[in-house]
């Protein structure tokens, strides 16, 4: 009885886009509509008037695919990459592993010397002054020492994963432009870039952070002419071997190194 006494809101309809674009020409949100069994998108006209026309939602997908392969390493150099960053992060545990070592074994004259400094005291040899500023600095040394020892058990030696894991996304990503539900898209695409626009039935948007360091990298002419002969996306054909990809291992996208403090 209650559902029958409140008016039914009709749910919105599945549009993949919702939202995601604005006008290129006037910077009003793009609308979605369904008319004679497709769907399109266009300026919802709302500010001033705007001359751009509709666009099919199929095509703007078609475009996505596209755009999405300028970001799509291939596989090969994708694994030699990867392969040297394993080899940085265990470099890097190690190191971590032997501060942590130098600093607990450092802990331990500190507490013999607290010992024997309560010792003396006890025999006398040391008045109430001199033993509780000597106690101060032996305890003041050990705090120091506790709190270095802390921060290199909570730093994140794992510091390279977040970029292996970029590196291995990048990889997959010409799969998922030849082979991805258009939802799949959408949400790497509204992951990966910002600023999303759609003018003269073309669509522009600016990547981001990691994505647009490898973006402008990959869309180099000379690495243009290169990926032309490599496979992206992993499937069969034939391979260029490529024996130093990203020079630099890609500028921007490692972590620096740096000895625990």
């Amino acid at each position: 009885m209650l559902s029958r006494s409140k008016p039914q809101t009709p749910g919105l309809k599945p549009f993949v886009y919702r939202g995601m674009f604005r006008c290129g020409e006037c910077g009003c949100c793009i609308t979605m509509e369904f008319k004679k069994g497709r769907s399109y998108m266009h300026c919802s006209k709302r500010k001033i008037p705007c001359s751009q026309r509709f666009s099919r939602e199929t095509d703007i997908e078609l475009q996505l695919r596209e755009e999405i392969k300028s970001v799509a390493l291939c596989s090969a150099w994708a694994s030699e990459i990867i392969a040297h960053l394993e080899k940085e992060k265990s470099e890097s545990a190690q190191a971590g592993s032997i501060v942590v070592i130098e600093l607990q074994d450092s802990l331990e004259p500190l507490a013999s010397k607290l010992d024997a400094l309560l010792d003396l005291a006890l025999n006398g040899r040391l008045t109430q002054d001199e033993y509780t500023l000597k106690k101060a600095e032996l305890i003041g040394e050990k705090k120091a020492i506790q709190e270095k020892l802390d921060v290199c058990r909570k730093k994140d030696y794992d510091r390279f994963t977040p970029v292996i894991d970029f590196f291995a996304e990048a990889s997959h990503v010409g799969e998922l432009a030849e082979k991805g539900k258009p939802e799949e898209i959408r949400d790497f695409v509204k992951k990966t870039g910002s600023n999303f626009r759609l003018r003269d039935k073309k669509i522009a948007f600016e990547y981001k952070n990691h994505w647009r360091i490898l973006h402008n990298f990959l869309c180099r002419p000379e690495k243009k002419k290169k990926m032309q002969n490599l496979q992206i996306g992993g499937g069969g054909g034939n391979r260029t071997r490529v024996r130093r990809p990203l020079a630099g291992t890609a500028t921007g996208l490692v972590p620096n190194k740096s000895r625990p403090a």
